[in-house]
Protein backbone atom coordinates (compact mmCIF):
# COMPACT_ATOMS: atom_id res chain seq x y z
CA UNK A 1 0.00 0.00 0.00
CA UNK A 2 3.05 2.24 -0.84
CA UNK A 3 0.70 4.33 -3.13
CA UNK A 4 -1.39 7.37 -1.88
CA UNK A 5 -4.88 7.11 -2.56
CA UNK A 6 -5.56 10.68 -3.02
CA UNK A 7 -9.54 9.82 -4.08
CA UNK A 8 -10.36 8.93 -0.66
CA UNK A 9 -9.02 12.06 0.97
CA UNK A 10 -10.87 14.25 -1.46
CA UNK A 11 -13.91 12.52 -1.03
CA UNK A 12 -13.86 12.77 2.37
CA UNK A 13 -13.06 16.31 2.50
CA UNK A 14 -15.76 17.19 -0.25
CA UNK A 15 -18.40 14.82 2.55
CA UNK A 16 -16.88 17.17 5.14
CA UNK A 17 -17.71 20.41 3.63
CA UNK A 18 -21.61 19.25 2.51
CA UNK A 19 -22.48 18.31 6.08
CA UNK A 20 -20.74 21.39 7.52
CA UNK A 21 -22.83 23.73 5.40
CA UNK A 22 -25.67 21.32 5.71
CA UNK A 23 -25.75 21.51 9.01
CA UNK A 24 -24.31 25.25 10.18
CA UNK A 25 -24.65 26.93 6.82
CA UNK A 26 -21.98 28.14 4.69
CA UNK A 27 -21.43 31.69 6.35
CA UNK A 28 -20.98 29.51 9.85
CA UNK A 29 -18.58 26.96 8.02
CA UNK A 30 -16.23 29.30 6.23
CA UNK A 31 -15.84 31.10 9.99
CA UNK A 32 -15.16 27.99 11.66
CA UNK A 33 -12.70 27.33 8.86
CA UNK A 34 -11.12 30.81 9.22
CA UNK A 35 -10.94 30.19 13.09
CA UNK A 36 -8.81 26.44 12.75
CA UNK A 37 -6.78 28.15 9.76
CA UNK A 38 -5.94 31.05 12.13
CA UNK A 39 -5.29 28.78 14.54
CA UNK A 40 -2.78 26.64 12.82
CA UNK A 41 -1.06 29.55 11.46
CA UNK A 42 -0.73 30.97 15.21
CA UNK A 43 0.74 27.64 16.82
CA UNK A 44 2.96 27.51 13.60
CA UNK A 45 4.20 30.80 14.60
CA UNK A 46 4.61 30.39 18.17
CA UNK A 47 6.58 27.03 17.58
CA UNK A 48 8.90 28.68 14.92
CA UNK A 49 9.78 31.00 17.98
CA UNK A 50 9.73 28.91 20.41
CA UNK A 51 10.60 25.27 19.84
CA UNK A 52 10.03 22.10 21.55
CA UNK A 53 12.53 21.36 24.14
CA UNK A 54 13.91 17.18 24.97
CA UNK A 55 14.10 16.61 28.40
CA UNK A 56 17.01 17.36 30.46
CA UNK A 57 19.85 14.75 30.79
CA UNK A 58 21.16 14.77 34.45
CA UNK A 59 23.62 12.89 36.28
CA UNK A 60 22.60 10.03 38.96
CA UNK A 61 25.39 10.14 40.92
CA UNK A 62 26.38 13.78 41.57
CA UNK A 63 23.03 15.54 39.20
CA UNK A 64 25.12 17.91 37.35
CA UNK A 65 22.81 18.59 34.09
CA UNK A 66 24.76 16.99 30.92
CA UNK A 67 24.64 17.66 27.62
CA UNK A 68 21.97 15.73 25.56
CA UNK A 69 24.60 14.02 23.37
CA UNK A 70 27.00 13.34 27.09
CA UNK A 71 28.67 9.77 27.18
CA UNK A 72 30.06 10.52 31.09
CA UNK A 73 29.56 13.49 33.48
CA UNK A 74 32.17 16.52 33.66
CA UNK A 75 31.90 16.82 36.99
CA UNK A 76 32.39 13.53 38.34
CA UNK A 77 33.40 11.13 35.85
CA UNK A 78 30.28 8.63 35.90
CA UNK A 79 28.37 7.52 33.25
CA UNK A 80 24.82 7.06 34.77
CA UNK A 81 22.56 9.10 33.59
CA UNK A 82 18.68 9.74 33.31
CA UNK A 83 16.17 12.20 32.09
CA UNK A 84 13.34 14.89 33.85
CA UNK A 85 9.95 15.12 32.47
Amino acid sequence: MAEKRWWIIVVAALLAILMVRDSIGLTAGALVAAVIGAGVLGYRAYRRKNPARGPEVYCLRCGETLASTARHCKHCGSASWSMKN
